[in-house]
């Protein structure tokens, strides 16, 4: 079923629209003080149903949902004790802009792969996955009780807002401060040390190919190649095009074929074959700068091992350039060559190589991905385990039918 139809098909099969409004206070008993506040909650939901009175008991059922759900970080006004859930809530919110440093460090090491190719840009996306990694486990410890005082001065503020209310004393907050609960995220060590077992796995391909000692081309992929593998050339020169597009017919030669006994000279060749027809028309595009690259087929003959092989690969390339106007292109038809030396490793090292990379990558990703959730994880944990405050509705739910919601 398109996409499209399904907001079609809801209006046809789910007429009637209801919104419910509602306000209750929750109230909390101190966990530091022991006093009672209670903070005031609001929430809106709308839904539709096939009847108006469908609509309004799911309406009414989703706000309910909401007012439980909702947890208001607001400290006790008696000491300025902040409470578990609220302390889960606070860092969870924390953790996720985090998250986005080591997956950001996986996607920088990866443009890099192999480390050899790139050492710096390697080396940056690893330190941007540990300290990311850092990151996390800080804020998973994050003590938002530090500043009782602070605390207790916003919520006066909002007492006066009418927004929270003392119900109950508690203790001296003088003497309460001292002892101002941290709430220690129990089991925090196991997604941090998961998540760097796969940082080593992550990096674990490109270590072993740097003290491997194998000979690596770094202008091909795989770095390094051995005979019968599949390897892709990278031309030092990128061409300026519109959108990246660009297609070629390439020619391969092994200059020094004789030499190495290579007799069959008609090598399997690929390169990169863009269509974009109409696709410029009209737009408003510009031009970029794309690598040009042609793959053969290594002649799978044992006595290749430890050789070089001269490359001339020679390119017949055409790509549209944007004219002047960045609305009409042009196309181009350029040779272009590029010479090089491949030295060969064992038979099929490249295949072996990228495969290890591939297993490395998602497996250490996966693990660093699996850390970040187990953490996310237990912090969920720790604020299902928080004493729950009770719920006091405050404004009758209302709900009303509107077919425009």
């Amino acid at each position: 079923m398109p996409i499209i139809l399904i907001p079609i098909i809801r209006l046809l099969t789910q007429p009637h629209a209801s919104r419910a409004d509602a306000q209750a206070w929750k109230e909390y008993t101190c966990v530091a003080c022991g006093g009672v506040f209670r903070t005031l909650i609001e929430a809106k939901r709308a839904r539709r149903g096939a009847t108006l009175e469908e609509a309004e008991e799911q309406a009414g059922i989703a706000v309910i949902n909401a007012i439980a759900m909702t947890v208001p970080i607001r400290a006790c006004p008696n000491c300025g004790c902040y409470q578990q859930d609220m302390a889960a809530v606070d860092r969870e919110r924390k953790l996720w802009p985090a998250a986005v440093a080591p997956l950001a460090g996986m996607a920088l090491a990866m443009a890099a792969m192999p480390a050899q190719a790139n050492p710096m840009l390697w080396g940056a996306g690893i330190a941007v996955i540990l300290g990311g990694i850092a990151l996390l486990a800080l804020l998973a410890q994050y003590n938002l009780n530090r500043d009782p005082e602070a605390a207790r001065m916003k919520a006066e503020s909002l007492v006066q807002q009418n927004l929270l209310e003392q119900t109950s004393p508690g203790d001296d907050p003088v003497i309460v401060a001292h002892g101002m609960p941290r709430f220690e995220l129990d089991g925090r060590l196991k997604p941090v040390l998961v998540m760097i077992a796969g940082v080593l796995l992550f990096a674990a391909a490109d270590a072993a190919l740097w003290l491997s000692g194998a000979p690596l081309n770094l202008d091909c992929r795989p770095v390094v190649a051995g005979p019968g593998d599949n390897v892709r050339i990278n031309f030092a020169t990128p061409v300026s095009t519109a959108k990246g597009y660009w297609n070629a017919h390439a020619v391969v030669h092994i200059s020094n074929a004789a030499e190495l006994g290579i007799t069959d000279t008609d090598l399997v060749t690929e390169t990169n074959h863009d269509s974009w027809g109409n696709a410029l028309v009209g737009e408003h595009v510009t031009n970029s700068n794309a690598d040009l690259w042609a793959g053969l087929v290594v002649p799978n003959l044992p006595s290749l091992v430890g050789r070089t092989l001269k490359i001339d690969a020679q390119l017949e390339v055409t790509y549209p350039e944007v004219d002047d106007d960045a609305r009409t292109f042009h196309e181009v038809n350029r040779l272009v060559t590029y010479n090089t030396s491949v030295v060969m490793a064992g038979s099929g090292a490249g295949s072996r190589q990228a495969a290890f990379s591939w297993m490395s990558m998602i497996v250490g990703g996966g693990m660093i991905v699996a850390g970040i959730a187990m953490l996310l994880q237990r912090v969920r944990g720790m604020r299902s385990a928080a004493p729950q405050p009770q719920i006091h509705p405050v404004v009758p739910m209302a709900a009303a039918d509107n077919d425009l919601l």
